[in-house]
């Protein structure tokens, strides 16, 4: 287990969180379009005479992090756990992007519960070990949360097919003995396809980080 972090990069950790939601008001009022520069990154370059690609990604991170929207429309849904653990000083803005660009990979079907549950899990992962360890277990994390949603996609077409199977189970057709000799009449009842998709609820998908490297950090 890593020694906890100095003062001295606590401080520092809690200006580069400072530096990030700088970027990110900046990003959301556009402030490259009066400068001439063809966005955000390149205006943060230009501005800490740093690598475009250095600025893009300090761009990208405090979008992920603040939920920035450019155009002013305000913020939208952000990284608000890992945001107030680097402003704590308790993990790196490399921590950061970590958890950031798995968020931005969990399968889709996950709900606001369960994606904070995979958050709160890789920041508490995050004050224990380094970046490169903590890539590690979020791939694994990744990992997890596919197969997961796979099983439950799974699951969900089982169901609905069961269904479908009933429904036609439950279609009949009845032959009623004709009423006069030149008229036989067919009488089709039940004959409506119920929507499975329709009437059956969403299984809900849970996704958790399960286990750090070491076999005592958890993810979940």
């Amino acid at each position: 287990m890593p020694r906890p972090a100095s003062p001295k990069s606590t401080a520092i950790r809690r200006l580069q969180a400072i530096k990030l939601k700088l970027v990110a008001a900046a990003d959301r009022a556009e402030v490259s379009r009066g400068s001439g520069h063809s966005g955000t990154g390149a205006w943060l370059a230009a501005q800490t005479h740093s690598s475009g690609s250095a600025a893009a990604a300090q761009v990208a991170l405090a979008a992920a992090l603040h939920g920035a929207v450019p155009g002013g429309a305000g913020p939208s849904e952000g990284l608000s756990l890992t945001s107030a653990a680097l402003s704590a000083g308790h993990l790196s803005p490399e921590h950061a992007a970590v958890i950031a660009s798995t968020s931005r990979q969990l399968p889709a079907s996950l709900d606001v519960a369960e994606r904070l549950r995979v958050e709160a899990a890789l920041v508490e992962q995050a004050r224990r070990v380094d970046p490169a360890r903590l890539r590690r277990t979020a791939r694994r994390a990744l990992t997890f949360a596919g197969r997961a949603d796979a099983e439950v996609a799974a699951h969900e077409d089982v169901v609905l097919r069961t269904e479908e199977s009933r429904a036609f189970e439950r279609a009949r057709l009845t032959l009623h003995e004709p009423r006069r000799d030149d008229e036989r009449a067919f009488h089709g009842a039940g004959l409506r396809r119920s929507d499975p998709a329709q009437d059956h609820p969403a299984v809900g998908v849970s996704a958790s980080v399960a286990r750090e490297s070491t076999g005592r950090g958890a993810l979940g």
